[in-house]
């Protein structure tokens, strides 16, 4: 796994230590852009890009969800015909993973829709419908809990050498570890 998609995936089951880190280095960013806690190349970020960087994690996830919400009107002022705007929608709305979310949106969204983005909002509702649908099949993994806690105590994040660099005979610890712990089952 890549260390994005991994802390994603921490971040969207609701991994405490990564949501907390995260939105620390995320505070930090908003009060000194020029922090050490974020590599350079993403510390320039346009102040509309600020809420793609909420929508990857749960709690900002909601965050943006507000945001767009309260402040709908000056967004469809401002962005209504452009790109922009299908920016937003898709990158607020797509990392949502519940069929309750979805009916929030299409609420939302019943009086809102227009030409301009309503393809966009039906591909976005799509993929919240197969976010949820992935949720529940991962949630019915038996090692699922047992590796969310597992992989930061082996501090491993981000760490491991790409898989084809590994020397011969090289086994993963992480790897190891569930296959020995199915073994015991």
């Amino acid at each position: 796994m890549l260390r994005g998609e991994l802390l994603t995936a921490l971040a969207l089951f609701g991994h405490d230590l990564t949501t907390n880190e995260a939105s620390k280095r995320f505070n930090v960013f908003l009060h000194d852009r020029n922090t050490p806690l974020l590599p350079p190349d993403i510390r320039k970020v346009r102040n509309q890009d600020v809420v793609f960087g909420l929508a990857v994690s749960g709690g900002g996830c909601e965050i943006a969800w507000k945001w767009l919400k309260d402040n709908w009107d000056h967004i469809f002022k401002t962005w209504g015909t452009g790109h922009l705007i299908t920016r937003f929608i898709c990158s607020i709305v797509s990392p949502f993973s519940s069929d309750k979310k979805v009916k929030a949106v299409e609420e939302f969204f019943t009086t809102r829709k227009k030409p301009s983005f309503s393809r966009t909002l039906k591909q976005s509702i799509e993929r919240v419908h197969i976010n949820a649908n992935w949720v529940r099949s991962i949630q019915k993994e038996e090692d699922l809990a047992w590796a969310v806690e597992e992989v930061p105590n082996q501090g491993r994040i981000g760490a491991a050498p790409a898989p084809d660099s590994h020397p011969a005979g090289f086994v993963d610890p992480l790897e190891e570890s569930v296959l020995h712990r199915r073994n015991q089952s």
